[in-house]
């Protein structure tokens, strides 16, 4: 559960973000009989037992069309080559609207694989054209759309010192942005011995300051990649949790997560699917940049948390 920043359970001192704010535990208690929680059916294998540390909160209102929209977004991200080099990272999405109706969205996120350039790279090598820092002189080819890029030095000495997710499932587009990477970017270090800090090479940043943007596309979403999602609303309904994927690169190669209809209740799903409710109150026009989908918080931690944070 969330804490704030310290050690236990024999880890190093680290923060979880913003506490879930009083209605997302009360709605998580009437729903699944506990608060909200790191770690539940939503998380990727081990990732609680391995990678706990990387479990991040953050709270925020967006107001969209008048109607003011509470959120709380309960990610796993971390700037280092242990959170780097997986495809799959877990969250949860709780959004109360105006109207008092509470949603909820979990499962995995994809950020893409850590075996393509066009999926993992320098900051520097986002922009096509320029030549890859791995050693083989060939011109980098950009990112795609759902990647993560992090600063390698040359990125560091000039200034580009963040960690950047962009994230997809089949409801939300999100971005996280670690402002502050707390370990260099090495082309392939998903080969190595990743879960050796021995292996990293920290920069000094603890990745206290985060910038998020948020979208969820609903019928007004003409474009996104979400579009077409029909689901039920006032009604629990079930999503897949580990996507159908062909691993092959390009941006028309994202994975693909079935969806049913509307279930009895948030024990209903079928194995390998994980509950969703979405309130017949929330805002048809959803979140998106037309409405302000950006902002950027610094959490307390400094001269507390150590890495991995």
């Amino acid at each position: 559960m969330w804490h704030s920043p310290g050690a236990h359970d024999g880890l190093n001192a680290h923060e979880h973000g913003d506490k879930p704010p009083a209605w997302a535990d009360a709605w998580s208690m009437g729903s699944f009989g506990h608060p909200v929680i790191f770690g539940g059916d939503e998380a990727t294998p081990n990732e609680n037992l391995l990678k706990h540390v990387a479990y991040k909160g953050t709270e925020h209102t967006f107001s969209v069309n008048g109607c003011s929209i509470d959120t709380y977004f309960r990610y796993h991200a971390m700037s280092n080559p242990f959170g780097r080099s997986g495809p799959f990272h877990s969250y949860e999405m709780y959004a109360r609207d105006c109207q008092g109706g509470i949603s909820f969205w979990q499962g995995w996120f994809w950020v893409g694989y850590p075996e393509f350039r066009s999926q993992r790279m320098t900051k520097g090598n986002e922009q096509p054209g320029t030549i890859l820092t791995d050693g083989s002189g060939l011109p980098a080819p950009g990112r795609d759309q759902f990647i993560i890029s992090a600063p390698d030095h040359a990125d560091w000495n000039n200034f580009l010192r963040s960690d950047q997710w962009y994230m997809f499932n089949p409801f939300w587009e999100m971005s996280v942005t670690i402002l502050g990477s707390t370990v260099f970017f090495n082309y392939d270090e998903h080969l190595g011995d990743f879960t050796n800090m021995a292996t990293w090479e920290l920069t000094g940043s603890k990745g206290l300051t985060r910038r998020f943007e948020m979208s969820h596309y609903t019928s007004t979403g003409a474009g996104s990649p979400v579009d077409g999602v029909n689901v039920p609303l006032d009604a629990w309904y079930c999503a897949q949790l580990h996507p159908t994927e062909d691993r092959v690169e390009g941006n028309t190669h994202r994975p693909h997560w079935d969806v049913t209809g509307a279930v009895a209740g948030p024990n209903s799903c079928p194995s390998g699917y994980v509950p969703q409710y979405k309130s017949g109150t929330f805002p048809d026009e959803g979140l998106s940049f037309r409405n302000g989908n950006a902002y950027e918080k610094s959490f307390p931690g400094g001269g507390i948390v150590t890495i991995p944070n």
